[in-house]
């Protein structure tokens, strides 16, 4: 386990966002993200550049274990500096603003 490498994408404090870690285990690393609570076993993150709804259990040491990731929802690009505004508006914006403000993931195909 001490040859793991950790891959910590967690972004901070944001104000007035209540974050929380999330973690999972791959084949050789450990990752540890930034999500936002939706229910107690529901969260929204931001992985490869889209917002998505995972399902998380609650861990002893008060972080999240990622147990399964529904979908991706919205793209919001791969700038991890825009994230912690993407958050404020995942809290901030009504639904709609929202979806007018990001496209929805399966409309990010180009037209060729």
């Amino acid at each position: 386990m001490s040859n793991r490498k950790l891959v910590d994408n967690r972004m901070g404090e944001i104000q007035g966002v209540n974050l929380v870690t999330i973690c999972w285990s791959g084949d050789e690393e450990d990752y540890k993200i930034s999500g936002m609570l939706v229910t107690d076993r529901a969260a929204l993150t931001i992985i490869e550049g889209s917002v998505e709804v995972c399902f998380v259990d609650l861990l002893t040491n008060g972080e999240y274990e990622l147990v399964q990731c529904v979908a991706p929802l919205f793209h919001v690009g791969e700038d991890a500096e825009s994230y912690p505004e993407v958050f404020a508006n995942l809290q901030n914006l009504s639904l709609f603003d929202f979806c007018r403000k990001y496209k929805r993931f399966d409309l990010m195909i180009d037209d060729a």
